[in-house]
């Protein structure tokens, strides 16, 4: 039942690597050890029942050979100890025929040959029942298919061949076995039934589904923005936004114009889940239609990066822009240990500001480890810590994420969109009355084209509870999360053209009085597409023959059509 229960986040894993086994083997491998599931549990009941029928075939065959069952019968059985007998071992009772009867003749091997025949019926019944259907994508489907279909003919085929007690007992236990477990599935199905009716009943009839999108006006505060808007219809929840859309579709060349132009748009539309789902934590991708998962994996990987939905714990708190959760993202003792770490080494140091200028002062009041070379020298129970960390980033975001940069501690420029580089990562200390004011994480564009890189993921870890206060807080999204002990957050700063996501701009509040925040902080960045050069000889020309003519540069439209006023 519980490997069962799996069964649809190991379909999606496979959905996502293909034909990539040792990748599916190894991330199911995970997934059974996050759960806690034994898949070879389900064998459990079967060995434990081999002794005991050893140990019934021994004693039957002894009685049998001493003659004390030979008068015992049950109901239509004459004998428990027949058909077998000392003259007569395995089927010699039934073959070879003679004159077109049995060997032992009709009438007294009919009463035998019953229990054999229910005993393969009985086998049937229970295969299609207890066992899980088969996958037909599956490498072993054939065999599977085979041995649903022979296992039960083999096991009629041993019944006639050992004392008839020995196959009552058989027949016994599979109907036992099947009766309990259709009891207990009949159960799970009924109450899963009834639970999915009523919340389908409230979704569709009393207004659960009432998806909101937003049109945001400008931020008239720090940390504020205006959240009004028109709710969509159930069919435009799982579908990309004009955002999304126009940042995959807009070529290479025109990338960084088609941004500029469609900034104004990127914040106003979002695409948000059911406020109930996200009130009880967030949405399960488990839980939804295959399909919808599939549509919201290529999104997050055509528009902003690849993630790993089946990870245990996942929780989609926004569709677009992206926003997830994952509970028990690192071991409590680790969190405790990061955290006992940064503060023992005497390095922490007030927050710094990137960006470009232009901002308050007390914008970010915290302090911060960054994990250096020279921290990890002086702090060494620091490193296994953060490989275990970065292992899990790993399994989020998959292999393309290069953590073996950071072996040495220095960040790799990265040089192509296909590579994912962490930056140095960073523990931030939050003590009450302490935030970081409205903020985006991704660089503006000017920025960006200057380092040649943009950052592509935010990945926070809160490393203690924070009962109050210290959320990380969306204002254009209109919800932010609690920190706990474990938990990981992640969201996507900018586009996959580069271009910064407006949507995600954040506040972390201040820590409430009496508690302090604690949080990891890894930013994961990509280069830039590469843009076409432009021949600057070649362009001048053509504006100065465009100005000879009287008409207008293809560089300076406006100056060129005042002149032409004057």
């Amino acid at each position: 039942m519980a490997v069962q229960s799996l069964k649809p986040r190991i379909d999606m894993m496979k959905a996502r690597y293909g034909d990539d086994q040792a990748k599916i083997k190894r991330e199911t491998n995970f997934l059974y050890e996050q759960a806690g599931v034994n898949p070879l549990a389900g064998c459990l009941p079967s060995i434990v029942t081999i002794p005991i029928f050893i140990g019934l075939y021994r004693s039957l065959t002894n009685v049998a050979t001493e003659g004390l069952l030979d008068t015992q019968g049950f109901y239509w059985i004459p004998s428990l100890a027949g058909p077998t007998s000392i003259n007569t071992r395995g089927t010699e009772w039934l073959f070879p025929f003679v004159d077109g009867a049995p060997a032992s003749g009709w009438d007294n091997a009919l009463p035998y040959l019953v229990l054999p025949v229910l005993l393969v019926a009985c086998q049937y019944v229970s295969s299609s029942i207890i066992s899980p259907p088969i996958d037909p994508n599956a490498e072993n489907a054939n065999t599977q298919r085979a041995l649903y279909t022979f296992l039960p003919m083999m096991i009629g085929w041993f019944a006639l061949n050992v004392p008839s007690g020995l196959g009552l007992y058989y027949l016994a236990n599979t109907v036992m076995t099947t009766l309990i477990q259709v009891r207990s599935l009949g159960l799970y199905y009924l109450a899963n039934t009834v639970m999915t009716t009523l919340i389908q009943v409230w979704l569709r009839k009393l207004g659960g589904a009432d998806v909101q999108i937003n049109e945001l006006g400008p931020i008239t505060k720090v940390g504020t923005g205006r959240r009004m808007g028109q709710a969509a219809s159930d069919d435009d929840v799982w579908k990309p936004s004009a955002a999304y859309q126009a940042s995959i579709e807009a070529d290479a060349a025109a990338a960084a114009a088609a941004a500029e132009a469609g900034a104004a748009n990127a914040a106003a539309e979002i695409v948000r889940i059911n406020p109930q789902l996200l009130e009880a934590g967030g949405l399960d991708p488990s839980k939804e239609a295959p399909q919808n998962i599939v549509n919201f994996s290529e999104m997050l990987a055509k528009g902003f990066l690849p993630v790993n939905l089946s990870l245990p714990g996942l929780r989609v708190q926004n569709i677009d822009p992206p926003v997830l959760t994952v509970e028990q993202f690192l071991p409590g003792e680790v969190c405790d240990a990061l955290r006992q770490a940064a503060q023992a080494s005497g390095k922490m140091k007030v927050s710094g500001v990137g960006g470009t200028g232009d901002l308050k002062e007390d914008i970010r009041t915290s302090s911060t480890l960054a994990i250096t070379k020279e921290v990890l020298a002086d702090c060494p129970e620091i490193k296994p810590l953060l490989q275990q960390l970065l292992d899990r980033a790993v399994q989020l975001l998959g292999d393309e994420l290069d953590t073996a940069a950071l072996s040495g501690m220095q960040f790799v420029r990265p040089t192509a969109t296909t590579q994912l580089a962490p930056e140095l990562p960073q523990i931030a200390r939050y003590l009450p009355g302490q935030h970081f004011l409205s903020h985006e994480d991704g660089f503006p564009s000017a920025i960006a084209l200057d380092k040649g890189y943009q950052r592509r993921a935010t990945l926070l870890i809160y490393l203690n509870d924070v009962p109050q206060g210290g959320q990380t807080q969306f204002d254009h999204l209109g919800f932010g999360v609690q920190p706990q002990r474990g938990k990981a957050l992640l969201f996507f700063p900018s586009f996959s053209g580069g271009k910064s996501d407006a949507r995600t701009l954040h506040t972390a509040e201040d820590a409430a009085e009496g508690a302090e925040k604690w949080v990891f902080q890894l930013w994961v960045c990509a280069g830039l597409p590469i843009r076409p050069k432009v021949d600057a000889a070649a362009m001048a020309a053509q504006q100065l023959a465009a100005q000879r003519k009287g008409g207008v540069s293809p560089q300076k439209p406006k100056r060129a059509n005042k002149k032409k006023q004057r």
